[in-house]
């Protein structure tokens, strides 16, 4: 009986550590998209140590937008990955000054940036995106986009661009995932090219030129 007992304990035991995988967990980098000022309220929040962590997390996800949360990628052990980007976005009417700001200015999102020597994988979970840049393109895609729900952009040997929520639908939630990839050597210096794909039955996305998946 003694046995018996003991056995169970340990596979017990066994069975309560399987159930926690975590050893710990930290809050990501997180940094502010246009409009910047409901990301600096928020990052006061977070330093305030009053302040529950929930409480400016549940204040972002479902009033005040979203920050940036990027994830840098070890440059051997994730090569080609240089870099993973999360990003939540709400549309709340409690947040009026960020409308009011976005009709007045320029409307939410990521306004004109440059990148050159690498490729951005943008997939669209909810809502969609609204793309210029530097070579005259214009586009939108996302989520029931007919062009489709991700963007491919090789940014070769430079790309100004700016990608802008896509509001047209009345969605008020917007998700998306971005991963850089490091393009080959010999295709660093290419002309820029932007490119819209959808993600296949299988969860797959090609590479929407030569090169292959």
């Amino acid at each position: 009986h003694s046995t018996q007992h003991t056995t169970h304990s340990t596979q017990h035991t066994t069975n309560t550590t399987s159930a926690s995988p975590f050893i710990s967990q930290t809050r990501p980098l997180r940094l502010p998209v246009w409009p910047v000022f409901p990301s600096i309220i928020l990052t006061l929040l977070d330093l305030l140590p009053f302040v529950p962590p929930s409480l400016s997390s549940t204040i972002e996800d479902k009033i005040m937008g979203g920050r940036v949360a990027p994830m840098f990628l070890d440059p051997i052990k994730s090569s080609p990955f240089v870099l993973l980007v999360h990003h939540h976005h709400r549309f709340h009417p409690a947040n009026f000054l960020v409308r009011a700001a976005s009709k007045a200015l320029l409307p939410e999102g990521f306004p004109a940036h440059p990148h050159r020597g690498f490729e951005t994988v943008t997939v669209c979970i909810k809502g969609g995106m609204k793309h210029r840049d530097s070579q005259g393109r214009k586009m939108t895609y996302g989520e029931g986009r007919s062009s489709g729900d991700v963007q491919w952009l090789k940014s070769g040997k430079g790309i100004l661009h700016e990608e802008m929520w896509d509001t047209s639908d009345g969605r008020t939630e917007q998700e998306l995932f971005q991963i850089w990839v490091d393009s080959p050597k010999g295709e660093k210096y290419d002309g820029p090219r932007v490119e819209c794909c959808k993600v296949d039955e299988g969860g797959h996305v090609n590479r929407p030129w030569e090169g292959g998946a």
